[in-house]
């Protein structure tokens, strides 16, 4: 038994896979079985997994963004007028 695969020989398989090499000669390249290579590739449905984002510090959690004025609540609603929007923050200040 080989043990768990490094992130190098995961990288390597997907970048051999991407090139269209088979999955016996990735296996024969990285020391593992065509059959563990198969099952890795086939885990992510034949596609490279996408690494997690990060994200901004500016972004809004959902309790805030539950917050936010929407249409009935004074919010921007389709067919609102710059105008009627200024008018109305006229009289907020």
């Amino acid at each position: 038994m080989a043990g768990p695969m490094s992130e190098a020989v995961q990288e390597e398989i997907w970048n051999r896979h991407e090139a269209g090499e088979t999955l016996t000669e990735i296996g024969r390249a990285v020391g593992r079985p065509m059959t563990t290579v198969r099952s890795f590739v086939y885990r992510y449905d034949s596609s490279r997994p996408v690494p997690p984002s990060v994200w901004s510090e500016l972004r809004l959690s959902a309790g805030e963004r539950e917050d936010l004025p929407g249409p009935g609540r004074g919010g921007v609603v389709p067919g609102d007028r710059c105008s009627d929007r200024a008018g109305c923050l006229d009289g907020a200040m």
